[in-house]
């Protein structure tokens, strides 16, 4: 089943992509997205854009543990954590 992508989509997910690459991310390189799973719209662009950029995303959705956040960076060897703003961390 083919998908199409909205004229935004494309502009968001290269402008993502475009930024993984300016910030250094190369291709083959892994990342954490840590995004709670109402964010959607997110989800999808930064999914469409590391694959324009040759990276790796780990999505990570557990909300309440810090423990299983470590171990996907490590167990991930990613090399960056991106996480959007709404994302609630318990202390």
């Amino acid at each position: 089943m083919a998908c199409r992508l909205t004229s935004i989509q494309k502009r968001y997910s290269s402008a993502f992509a475009y930024g993984l690459l300016e910030a250094g991310y190369k291709k083959g390189d892994s990342i954490v997205l840590w995004i709670d799973r109402e964010s959607n719209a997110e989800s999808i662009v930064s999914n469409l854009g590391a694959m324009k950029a040759g990276v790796q995303l780990v999505n990570f959705a557990e909300s309440n543990s810090k423990d299983a956040l470590d171990h996907a960076l490590r167990s991930s060897n990613a090399k960056g954590l991106i996480f959007s703003p709404n994302t609630e961390v318990d202390q």
